[in-house]
């Protein structure tokens, strides 16, 4: 994990987890399915996430994060993938990857800072 901004309550380093809702399983040959969020992805190993949390977590350990879908943006194979209202903002749309929006989220930090 890297913490782009944190603050008192929140986790600024190790493994942090947070709820995306989707299931796909069979029980005695039915399959049950449950799309997720986003249309066409389902979260797999490798897969970047950058999640915007605004509450501190709400566990014991410190490491569960109360997001909603419209908090969390994947990246795979440098496509990004967001839930509704994210995926058809413009200045998403525009962007290279993940790695674009962490320069662009600590450029306006580093901008306010010098006013």
């Amino acid at each position: 994990m890297r913490a782009l901004r944190t603050s008192v309550g929140f986790p600024s380093h190790g493994d942090v987890y947070v709820l995306y809702p989707i299931a796909d399983f069979k029980i005695e040959g039915r399959r049950f399915c449950n799309a997720g969020p986003i249309p066409d992805f389902n979260p797999a190993i490798g897969d970047e996430l950058m999640i915007f949390c605004y509450d501190q977590p709400n566990d014991t350990t410190g490491q569960f994060l109360p997001t909603r879908e419209q908090q969390l943006i994947f990246e795979r194979g440098g496509k990004l993938y967001a839930s509704k209202p994210l995926r058809s903002d413009p200045e998403l749309l525009r962007t290279t990857g993940l790695s674009e929006i962490e320069r662009r989220a600590k450029a306006g930090r580093d901008d306010r800072s010098l006013r």
